[in-house]
């Protein structure tokens, strides 16, 4: 077992609670063993890429937390709080003494109260909040009647980076541990298998650019070839894109299967689970999302942000022809910006049923092009 602390120190020994490492630096430069636990202290928090480690059958690298109080907290995020952290370049135009060399997905100002509005040229910076990051000097600028450090009683600027990154990864579990702040990924997997996670919070993910004006990010992203992945017992709210997807969009051949989403909270994404495999080899098989609550999708921060605003539940973008026992049942979906339900696929590879769906307003489903406005003609389309 090693802990890590940010009062530790990398030159020491890790395995005590009294001699604990510092920073995620350390800990992605350890080659461990299979079964090895590393645990971060509760109330502290670090910022950069955590890059996990394989284990082995019946012995996964754990990663958790240790000690008491809030989930060790990893994001990719920096303050700037301070008002020598912006000079005013002209009339109510303030740019960042620093440098940033990622994207500026997202701005979060105050206590999670508010977020900037992400512009993609220096003119547009118009109206309080507006900002606009300069990828060709990596500085970010932003509208502000003040010095913003002045005008927000808080500043975070949030780097378009995952905070879990796993390419590939075998037997290797995470567990809580809250993941916000970032313009991109909570956790993304590539081409891992043999993923567990459990009991983390993820918020305040995505929004990075992608080509502008396509910004991504979200909670729990799978790409390319995955199999027996278990997501259970997490929270994941104000999510830019997805709360939890497994996609492919390419011509190599990747199969994803054995894959199970189930018992988490999803809420204020803009979908609460997308999925897509376009692989036209490749297959999905044996996918599980069950027995979860998801509220209020497109409600977040990122939807009157987005290109393409739309709001669902569930976003089922595509599927190669070899689709089979895709189950989602015994949810919730509580109220969507759009729909509850977008569907490209009319050949009945999902099994959708006994869920739970609640709509104040807009429509219950897009099924490939046609709209059920309300359950009744979505029970009669559907059975």
């Amino acid at each position: 077992i090693y802990y890590v602390s940010n009062i530790g120190s990398d030159a020491a020994n890790g395995t005590t609670i009294e001699t604990p490492w510092q920073t995620l630096s350390k800990v992605n430069s350890v080659s461990f063993a299979a079964g090895d636990q590393i645990l971060f202290n509760r109330g502290n928090s670090w910022f950069g890429q955590l890059l996990p480690k394989s284990g082995t059958s019946g012995n996964p690298i754990i990663y958790g937390a240790y000690g008491t109080g809030d989930k060790p907290l990893l994001h990719q995020s920096v303050l700037q709080n301070n008002t020598l952290d912006w000079t005013e370049e002209s009339a109510n135009i303030w740019k960042t003494t620093g440098t940033y060399t990622l994207d500026i997905g997202n701005v979060i100002f105050g206590d999670d109260t508010s977020v900037g509005i992400k512009k993609w040229n220096k003119t547009d910076l118009i109206t309080q909040g507006f900002y606009w990051y300069d990828a060709a000097n990596d500085l970010v600028y932003i509208y502000s009647v003040s010095n913003p450090a002045t005008f927000y009683t808080g500043i975070r600027l949030c780097i378009k980076s995952n905070i879990i990154y796993m390419n590939p990864v075998s037997y290797a579990t995470i567990e809580n541990l809250s993941l916000k702040y970032g313009a991109d990924g909570g956790i993304f997997l590539v081409n891992s298998n043999y993923i567990t996670i459990k009991n983390c919070d993820f918020a305040w993910l995505g929004g990075g650019e992608f080509g502008a004006p396509t910004r991504v990010g979200g909670g729990i992203g799978s790409w390319a070839s995955i199999h027996d992945v278990l997501v259970e017992n997490c929270k994941i709210w104000e999510c830019f894109d997805n709360g939890i997807s497994n996609q492919y969009d390419g011509t190599a051949t990747h199969h994803q299967y054995n894959i199970i989403y189930r018992n988490n909270q999803i809420w204020n994404c803009e979908y609460s689970f997308e999925y897509f495999n376009r692989s036209p080899a490749g297959s999905t098989h044996d996918v599980s999302f069950i027995n979860n609550t998801c509220y209020n999708a497109g409600g977040g921060w990122g939807h009157a942000q987005r290109s393409n605003p739309s709001g669902h539940h569930l976003r089922l973008a595509g599927t190669p022809t070899n689709t089979y026992n895709f189950v989602i049942e015994n949810n919730i979906f509580h109220s969507a910006m759009s729909a509850i339900h977008r569907n490209w696929d009319t050949s009945g590879k999902y099994t959708i049923d006994y869920n739970d769906l609640y709509q104040v307003s807009g429509d219950y489903a897009y099924i490939n092009t046609t709209t059920y406005a309300d359950f009744a003609a979505y029970k009669t389309a559907t059975g």
